[in-house]
């Protein structure tokens, strides 16, 4: 099985992304499972662990209505669709 790879660039940038919306979930008072799983998918992206960096934005992406707030909680599911995407663009599930 191949293993999906971001270049450095889409990694730094993800890594931006994914800092920017945990410090937004952060600034609302949202915490719990979805903030965990986007810190994990963070380290696991900081990491080179690709497989499980997809496996923590699918978990976070089960979560997002969580969120309480709509806007705040479309932005979030945009985003993680994004970054699974970018990392899955096959579409296959894990």
């Amino acid at each position: 099985m191949r293993h999906p790879t971001l270049s450095p660039a889409a990694r730094d940038a993800d890594l931006g992304r994914l800092d920017d919306i945990i410090a937004e979930l952060e600034s609302f008072g949202e915490s719990g499972p979805l903030r965990e799983h986007l810190r994990s998918a963070r380290q696991c992206l900081s990491g080179a662990m690709s497989e499980e960096y997809l496996v923590n934005l699918e978990r976070a992406r089960r979560v997002v209505d969580s969120i309480a707030d709509g806007n705040l909680q479309r932005r979030v599911d945009n985003m993680v669709a994004q970054l699974i995407a970018e990392i899955n663009p096959s579409g296959e599930a894990n």
